[in-house]
């Protein structure tokens, strides 16, 4: 049986770890250099806090899912009937079987139209390379981004000549230009809705290097400009987030959830999250069920933090998992672990055990990390299991 254990949370570790780092780089000012890992790159961009720990990043590499399934980019010309066909090849059709988890500022999602995106924001989702977001799950305490090919007089005519041009207004900071729009509160405005702002709130956007940068609040956007810059520590600077991006890019998934660890203990809002869907069944109920269900499933060893996407190869669609360890040696011990809690421990959700979902797996250790891939209908829950609080990974 799970026991609960009351420790300092690992997010504010992490946070206290890497004040250092901060101080550091803004007595230098020097912007850190890219890498080669497409994953670490977009991680400079966002800051060590709480949140962006707790609630993870969310990656979508849109150039290695192009690449994995021989999708073509548009003409530069292409109409708005053949960017939309576009946008359904990357999702995978209607049913998104590709299994993104589309955002919202690159269109990828429900409210987006390329005619829209277009005149709105200078760009559309053909311009997109690479998708981020990170933060709390619920607007407007998030960041958002987007990597890709984008004109900078393009973006500039659109956002001077398009909806909202008489709330815009040029700001700049730390030498970065960015365009701010409304009131700076994150209050709705709900007569001013539109698919962009889809709940009529004001915005801020800024262009540096290949990213444009979108956020409800200027502090949110400060703080990835500095983040990118290096005065502020962000998650590419951490070794755990290293590792993690060094094993996705392994694995070979297009896409990308970094995390801190599913807890231990069954908390709150896990319970809370799961009684809303067990309608009915108060959270004491709840509680109870849940541990007649996993009392007999092995947890992991605890580990320092995960990662999570999907990929594709001549076997098909997997699931993709990385976990860090203090040492190679609980590394490899979850490898055998893994594999058992895979064999006995059922999903919150159906009540049945995950290897029902999987046809096929490949679990190993190297040095610190232990990875996965996990082939079958369980890709579909590279990032929900995770956001839902479904104790996929589950540790002591």
């Amino acid at each position: 049986m799970v026991k609960k254990i009351v420790t300092m949370s690992l997010a504010l570790v992490m946070v206290l770890s890497f004040t250092a780092c901060a101080k550091e780089a803004e007595e230098t000012g020097e912007v850190p250099p890219p890498t080669e890992n497409v994953w670490l790159d977009s991680l400079r961009l966002i800051p060590i806090e709480s949140d962006t720990l707790r609630f993870g990043v969310s990656i979508n590499d849109l150039r290695l899912l192009r690449s994995a399934l021989g999708i073509p980019l548009p003409a530069p010309d292409a109409s708005a009937k053949e960017l939309e066909a576009y946008r359904l090849q990357l999702l995978g059709g209607k049913d998104g079987t590709n299994w993104l988890y589309p955002d919202h500022f690159s269109g990828l999602d429900r409210y987006g139209d390329a005619e829209e995106w277009q005149q709105t924001l200078g760009f559309t989702w053909a311009n997109v390379d690479q998708t981020i977001r990170a933060g709390t799950p619920a607007p407007p305490h998030y960041y958002q981004a987007v990597h890709g090919r984008f004109d900078e007089n393009t973006i500039d005519q659109a956002v001077r000549s398009g909806p909202w041009n008489d709330l815009l207004e040029d700001v700049s900071y730390k030498g970065i230009k960015y365009y701010s729009w409304g009131a700076d509160d994150g209050q709705f405005n709900l007569a001013r809705r539109s698919g962009v702002r889809n709940l009529g709130r004001g915005h801020r956007m800024a262009l540096i290097d290949d990213y444009i940068l979108w956020t409800v609040y200027t502090d949110s956007l400060k703080k990835m400009v500095d983040s990118y810059q290096g005065s502020l520590p962000s998650l590419a600077t951490m070794e755990e987030f290293q590792l993690l991006a060094q094993g996705l890019a392994e694995l070979g998934t297009y896409t990308a959830l970094f995390a801190s660890p599913q807890a231990g203990p069954l908390e709150k809002t896990m319970l809370s999250s799961l009684a809303s869907l067990w309608e009915g069944r108060t959270d004491d109920e709840v509680e109870h069920l849940l541990r007649e269900l996993f009392e007999d499933s092995t947890p992991l060893e605890p580990y320092r933090a995960l990662a999570t996407g999907v990929g594709v190869d001549e076997r098909g669609y997997f699931m993709g998992v990385v976990l860090v360890h203090a040492d190679s040696e609980a590394a490899r011990q979850n490898v055998r672990l893994l594999e058992q809690r895979l064999q006995e421990a059922p999903s919150a959700f159906t009540g049945e055990v995950w290897i029902n979902q999987i046809e096929d797996m490949e679990i190993k250790s190297q040095d610190r990390l232990t990875l996965a891939k996990l082939y079958g209908d369980i890709a579909r829950n590279w990032f929900e299991f995770y956001t839902d609080y479904d104790p996929l990974l589950l540790h002591k």
